[in-house]
């Protein structure tokens, strides 16, 4: 059974240092299937925004970490994460709909229609 500060027990983690985003943790949770996310505004947390599936930059960090990021939090604050994850579903199932692909979560009509 895993320790209770196992990765594979938490969803976030916080004040870790640059060596530890890049260390053993995440590498073994993306071999594992998870989708790992990471946060920096410094030259030091390039490498590990690079590394992770999806990179958030902090608006007023520094700009050695444009390079390597997915997202920026142009305010800096965490708490519009939801905000921002919200749009981007919105957008993708829209995406997806006029694409005629089907929509996640929406499986379950598409079979409905059909029968």
């Amino acid at each position: 059974m895993p320790s209770p500060a196992s990765p594979e027990q938490r969803s976030a983690f916080g004040r870790v240092t640059p060596q530890q985003k890049r260390g053993g943790s995440s590498a073994r949770m993306q071999s594992t299937g998870h989708v790992v996310a990471m946060t920096g505004d410094g030259v030091n947390d390039a490498l590990a925004l690079k590394d992770a599936d999806i990179g958030v930059a902090m608006g007023n960090g520094s700009p050695a970490t444009a390079p390597s990021r997915n997202l920026v939090l142009l305010d800096g604050k965490f708490s519009h994460l939801p905000d921002v994850v919200a749009e981007g579903r919105r957008g993708d199932r829209q995406h997806r709909a006029a694409r005629g692909e089907p929509v996640p979560g929406e499986e379950h009509l598409l079979a409905a229609s059909w029968r």
